[in-house]
């Protein structure tokens, strides 16, 4: 241990050395005259879409705070005219309002000057990415036969111009047996072009709690079907019949068991498709597994199942997962390496050797009942993960979306995606979209005015930092319509369901499409 120095007198020389060397900067900082020139902090690069609005920070520094002169400059003025460079506010501690023009995309290189009486000046410039808004929204779809609490939205996934909508407890075949409706977009309308339920379709199935599709392929699960006991799960394989779908095969878990819920998630890419069974026992009760299956010939074959190296009971491995090309992630929400679900979520790629594990991704703060790792997304080297019982501050399940990148082979966390209005129990990241630079993300709890009525938060990636650029919804929100309980997105459109909403006076569900 360190001993303590005795305490020493110091001579009043020394104490009036001290009082000039401690005072000497504050005098020259006091000084408009000492030539101290004024200062602008970095603004980073940001995002906003056609017409709308953005607030940036402009943080400065300068001897007479109010004898200062701001301007602000664009260099493509037809993009962000200088009507609509704005400063607000007072002190050290500015803001820039800037607005695009109505029309166009694009970049712009803001500059922003600073300038005292005496002439001395200092800028700061950034960039500002113009996007084109989901600024188009369509008549929302309803199902062509729905009834109450079928639950119509509550599964979405988009391929091009096609979208599969998922109705678990529609009750065609029995109750609460489920279907999925597919929809088209044809001659400038969104259509339903069929219906789908399960050759062998029973009551309780819930056809429709999962579905995927990717070119001439659908998978819609039916989580709680009884093939091998009660709930152990099946997945449907649809395939193009002309302009229509019809069953090609049924899949099941090689060794699933009463419970297990083969179908929990699905993803398809390709010749390449995953099944999560949450509910497996494998290593300890809900430790959770996923089966891989390749097309060969046209049909569906299984491989080994995937389990995480640390599997352990209660994770729920395959809760969600995503697949893009030869690589995947798959979520375990019930993880309690960093507390108890606080979750955990990991990247798999597929080889000669079959699937192997990457990495395991935390969150660098994760805290007990997050749940991350439900949902999850991949797009080629960018992974979403969303944790919808995050707290941030004071607020009590607000939600967050951590954002993770491949660089080099290792999976870094590049940042989080939060709600720019978020409050308690919106669960911001309780549905996840992805494609290319745009990400989509549901808050279906969204509290206020409404009650649960939801809301959908459009980010743009630029420079590996996501922001948010837009939030969706509806025309006409309602209490309960859980707008953003599920989220899909393709180039030019973005689908949300809101399978609460009312149709005549009862919730029927429905999902709200929006064009680019």
């Amino acid at each position: 241990m360190r001993s303590a120095s005795p305490v020493r007198s110091i001579s009043p020389i020394a104490v009036t050395a001290i009082v000039l060397l401690l005072t000497t900067p504050l005098l020259v900082a006091c000084d408009a005259g000492s030539g101290l020139a004024p200062a602008l902090s970095p603004i980073a690069d940001r995002s906003t879409t056609t017409g709308e609005a953005i607030d940036v920070g402009v943080t400065l520094s300068a001897p007479a705070l109010d004898a200062v002169v701001l301007e602000a400059a664009s260099d493509t003025p037809d993009l962000v005219p200088a009507a609509g460079l704005v400063f607000v506010g007072s002190g050290s501690a500015r803001s820039l309002r800037v607005t695009p023009a109505a029309t166009g995309t694009g970049d712009a290189r803001i500059t922003v000057i600073v300038r005292d009486s005496a002439g001395r000046e200092a800028t700061s410039s950034f960039r500002l990415e113009v996007v084109a808004p989901f600024g188009t929204e369509r008549p929302r779809w309803l199902a062509s036969d729905g009834e109450a609490d079928d639950i119509f939205g509550v599964s979405l996934a988009a391929d091009g111009f096609e979208v599969v909508v998922g109705a678990f407890n529609d009750d065609d075949l029995g109750s609460n047996a489920g279907a999925a409706y597919v929809f088209r977009l044809e001659d400038g309308a969104w259509r339903e072009v069929v219906k789908l339920t399960a050759s062998d379709g029973m009551p309780d199935d819930r056809f429709g709690h999962a579905v995927a599709i990717d070119g001439d392929v659908i998978m819609v699960s039916a989580r709680d079907h009884d093939e091998f006991g009660e709930d152990s799960g099946a997945v449907y394989v649809f395939g193009r019949d002309g302009d229509s779908w019809v069953e090609v095969q049924k899949l099941l878990g090689s060794d699933t068991l009463a419970g297990d819920r083969y179908g929990a998630s699905l993803a398809v890419d390709g010749d390449l498709a995953l099944v999560g069974a949450d509910r497996v026992d494998l290593v300890g009760n809900d430790s959770g597994a996923v089966y891989p299956l390749q097309r060969v010939g046209g049909t569906w074959q299984p491989f080994d199942r995937i389990v995480p190296a640390d599997a352990a009971a209660g994770h729920r491995f395959g809760n969600d997962l995503d697949l893009s090309g030869t690589n995947a992630v798959i979520g375990a929400f019930g993880d309690g390496q960093a507390g108890l679900y606080a979750g955990a979520a990991y990247v798999f790629s597929f080889g000669a050797g079959g699937w192997q594990q990457i990495e395991k991704l935390m969150a660098t703060d994760a805290a007990e009942n997050d749940v991350f790792g439900f949902p999850v997304v991949i797009d080629d080297d960018r992974v979403l993960v969303g944790a919808e019982y995050r707290d941030e501050g004071s607020g009590t399940n607000l939600g967050a979306v951590y954002a993770f990148r491949d660089v080099g082979g290792d999976w870094v966390e590049t940042g989080r995606l939060l709600a720019s209005d978020g409050g308690d129990d919106d669960r911001f990241g309780y549905a996840l979209a992805i494609h290319g630079n745009h990400a989509v993300v549901g808050s279906h709890d969204t509290q206020g005015p409404l009650s649960n009525s939801g809301a959908v938060y459009v980010f743009h990636l630029r420079e590996d930092v996501w922001s948010e650029v837009q939030r969706l919804v509806p025309t006409a929100p309602a209490d309960l319509d859980a707008f953003g309980s599920a989220v899909a997105l393709t180039a030019g459109h973005a689908f949300v369901g809101a399978y609460g909403a009312e149709a005549l006076g009862v919730r029927v569900g429905a999902v709200h499409a929006f064009d680019r």
